[in-house]
């Protein structure tokens, strides 16, 4: 198995037929969170500020952590990305969105990812890549979609 600290950042670079702040809206409200990312706990959107979400099922339950390390409105979001029960590590998370075409670009990066090497658990760039691209690509999507269809037919 190839050594983690040789993996790259996991980038992905999604286009939505939306306005850039749906997406934004998407990425940053905490009732949003909720319906397709994780059920966010203490969620305070501002620099500095920490918030917490679970993971998994039972006996397999993983404890994040995050802080808000940089927040650009409409623009860019970083984060932190702690497992402080399975790891002593820090990665970093950073959404950055803007507008092409009359669509949103959304790219998502996950830098670190080596740095949780020390997790009790088997994790790993692909275990990482996996739940990322079924998140942006898949929750997020039908997230949006679902949501502007709503807007569709009151208009």
């Amino acid at each position: 198995m190839k050594g983690l600290s040789s993996y790259p950042s996991i980038r992905i670079k999604q286009i939505y037929s939306c306005c850039p702040s749906e997406v934004w809206k998407a990425i940053s409200d905490e009732n949003a969170l909720k319906k397709w990312f994780f059920p966010v706990e203490n969620y305070s959107f501002q620099e500095g500020k920490e918030f917490s979400f679970w993971t998994g099922e039972d006996p397999y339950l993983t404890f994040h952590k995050c802080r808000f390390l940089f927040i650009e409105p409409l623009n860019t979001i970083e984060y932190s990305w702690e497992l402080p029960n399975d790891s002593k590590g820090i990665s970093i998370v950073r959404w950055e969105i803007s507008e092409e075409d009359g669509k949103t670009l959304l790219t998502f990066t996950h830098d670190g990812i080596a740095h949780l090497s020390d997790a009790r658990f088997r994790i790993d760039y692909e275990y990482f890549s996996k739940k990322w691209n079924h998140l942006i690509l898949n929750s997020l999507c039908e997230y949006l979609y679902k949501n502007l269809a709503v807007i569709d037919v009151l208009y």
